[in-house]
């Protein structure tokens, strides 16, 4: 809603006006835990690399973000997702990093659920989890989150290929909860359009609002020129 009244306010003032500065008091700050995280360009098998940390370990790494992980779940359970991105060049965007933190701490629970025998319920976890990456990349409104989906897509397709490998048993029994998994994302709905559109939007109001520019506004120490044409 902010960024909604940011881009209302270009559209009359033909600037960006300056994007609020959080609290840092009020950013909440998740517990790192990149030493238990499986390096998906290192390790030969991710599967493997988690289940030799040990349940104890891993039940430890999950209860450190408990946080991370409500969070998570409240995004996944909404009613209707749409990613809002105004055409604005100064928009602060969301910490993505986070958010595939969140879907790898999902694997990581559907792996444990798994080797310890409770596959339906990991099955449907991993299920779940890759559904919400191809909704992200469906939705995807900006380059930078379309190739997020597209990595988180890459990690549910490796940990399932791996844990088929492991546990045979989960392609033929579980076949048709794991199929729309493998499902193509050729099609128009996932494609690189309104990302496109969107860098397009953006580059077309940095020229527009040159228009309205006085020579103060594009002087060498403008913020004009460092946050528009720079940039």
């Amino acid at each position: 809603e902010t960024e909604l009244a940011r881009f209302a306010s270009m559209q009359k003032m033909h600037k960006e006006m300056p994007t609020q500065v959080l609290n840092s008091a009020e950013v909440e700050e998740y517990i790192d835990w990149k030493d238990n995280q499986c390096d998906y360009q290192k390790q030969q098998n991710c599967v493997d690399f988690y289940l030799q940390q040990g349940a104890d370990k891993l039940t430890l790494v999950m209860a450190s973000q408990a946080r991370l992980t409500a969070r998570y779940n409240t995004i996944r359970q909404a009613k209707n997702y749409i990613e809002m991105m105004p055409p604005l060049i100064t928009s602060p965007f969301p910490k993505y990093q986070l958010l595939m933190k969140a879907t790898e701490l999902e694997r990581i629970e559907a792996i444990s659920d798994i080797s310890e025998g409770r596959v339906e319920q990991g099955v449907t976890r991993l299920a779940e989890n890759a559904a919400f990456s191809r909704n992200l990349l469906r939705e995807s409104n900006t380059l930078v989150s379309h190739m997020v989906a597209v990595a988180m897509m890459q990690r549910d397709t490796r940990i399932l290929s791996e844990l088929m490998t492991k546990y045979p048993k989960i392609a033929t029994k579980y076949s048709a909860q794991l199929m729309p998994m493998f499902e193509t994302v050729s099609t128009a709905e996932y494609n690189l359009e309104k990302s496109f559109k969107n860098e397009r939007d953006m580059s077309l109001q940095v020229m527009s609002n040159l228009k309205y520019a006085t020579a103060k506004d594009v002087s060498n120490n403008s913020s004009l020129i460092k946050n528009t044409l720079i940039s």
